[in-house]
């Protein structure tokens, strides 16, 4: 919802660019997230 707000207030670009952050954001926690538990079982 918060994208969509955006994108309608600023334009395509800015809810694209928000997206995009979001996204990359996510897979960078995910990647931390699977290091730390793997670092904890070996």
């Amino acid at each position: 919802m918060r994208i969509m707000g955006l994108a309608m207030r600023q334009g395509r670009q800015a809810g694209f660019a928000m997206s995009a952050g979001v996204a990359t954001g996510s897979i960078f926690w995910g990647l931390i997230a699977a290091t730390g538990i793997s670092a904890l079982l070996t």
